[in-house]
């Protein structure tokens, strides 16, 4: 199977919508068998779309919307992109379907909880091939052992999986092994640009996309609804007392919920 794809956002009809569309078995034009990865006995499915989010507050954000496809994001200047409520929590699988539509620069910016910090997936960076995984040890995904160099042309669909354990991180583009990462030992953190969309979002940089399918599962029968990680988003820039205190009060706007 290989598909190439993107995001945007939208609003409360959206999980209306997409229950009917599953319920009646029709399956978003283009996506095909990706739009219901096969469920294992006792893990259900959270469907990031259907529940609720919202366009993060990047300040120049392009336009969100819900469209046939899913969730569509304009080019921001620099940066679009949207926060999920539905939080997984380690360990957990998660399948994204998505496309680049227009623009030269990451079309898919995955920010998402590992064991102690956070990592960002982007697909399409710094001019639009660099692939890999934000920030290693302090280095970016072009900076680090995770970088990679894959164009993904506007309208083609991608698949991707990840596993994410409390000591290794598996991710699959399209079928295929792309990384097999051991995070035991190494420092998860976000660059600053993407602070405000922590701790689950999808972000594009100066470029317009559509995420047609976000899911997950947990891997050990307990799911959290929202978990901001704020305590450790600011330790993770201690450094930076101005940044700190900015995520910090960005990620309190959003208020958390109980297991």
């Amino acid at each position: 199977m290989r598909r190439k794809g993107l995001l945007q956002a939208g609003g409360a009809g959206w999980g209306a919508w997409t229950a009917a569309v599953l319920l009646a078995g029709i399956l978003i034009p283009g996506l095909g068998a990706c739009a219901a990865p096969p469920e294992a006995p006792g893990a259900a499915w959270v469907d990031a779309l259907g529940g609720g989010w919202s366009p993060v507050p990047y300040g120049s954000g392009g336009s969100v919307e819900v469209t046939p496809e899913g969730l569509t994001l304009g080019p921001g200047y620099p940066l679009s992109g949207v926060a999920f409520e539905a939080v997984p929590r380690v360990p957990y699988e998660l399948v994204a379907v998505a496309r680049r539509d227009q623009g030269d620069d990451f079309f898919a910016g995955l920010t998402f909880p590992v064991e102690g910090g956070h990592l960002t997936l982007v697909l399409g960076g710094w001019g639009g091939a660099t692939c890999g995984l934000s920030c290693l040890d302090g280095l970016d995904a072009a900076s680090n052992e995770t970088t990679r160099h894959l164009w993904h042309p506007p309208g083609q669909w991608v698949e991707l999986r990840l596993r994410v354990e409390r000591d290794r991180l598996l991710i699959d583009l399209d079928g295929e092994r792309a990384w097999d990462l051991a995070l035991e030992g190494r420092a998860c953190a976000l660059r600053t640009e993407v602070l405000a969309s922590a701790p689950f979002s999808w972000s594009t940089f100066a470029t317009g996309a559509t995420l047609g399918r976000l899911a997950w599962r947990p891997l050990d029968g307990r799911r959290t609804v929202r978990d901001l990680s704020v305590r450790v988003l600011a330790e993770s820039y201690a450094a930076d007392s101005g940044r700190a205190r900015e995520a910090t009060a960005l990620l309190g706007t959003r208020p958390a919920s109980r297991d």
